[in-house]
């Protein structure tokens, strides 16, 4: 299995789209952080079964959706030895923006 980098802002991101979730229903946040731990262990074994995101500067980048949290998307890079984390985006945000954001940091 690839090794997993999970970058600082995607961790930040995944916290804080929990504690949004939490505010409402603390049992839907705890399975959503265990849905973000299955589509990680997912894209570790079989990166290339995911989305090619198609946003132009962005080559390689994919996109895997966390289970029952369809809104939600990791965006990834991955080569033959690790899986790079480099976003985890809720649907309704300018995903662009955001991904311009990542690369221009």
């Amino acid at each position: 299995m690839k090794a997993c980098i999970v970058q600082p802002k995607a961790t930040a991101e995944i916290d804080d789209h929990a504690r949004y979730i939490a505010i409402n229903n603390p049992v839907a946040a705890a399975e959503f952080l265990d849905q973000i731990l299955d589509t990680l262990r997912s894209i570790r074994s079989g990166a290339t079964w995911f989305a090619h995101v198609d946003i132009g500067r962005y080559p390689g980048l994919r996109r895997a959706t966390v289970g029952r949290f369809k809104w939600y998307k990791i965006y990834f890079t991955a080569d033959d030895e690790r899986v790079v984390v480099i976003r985890v985006l809720h649907d309704a945000r300018d995903i662009t923006a955001q991904l311009d954001q990542s690369f221009s940091d």
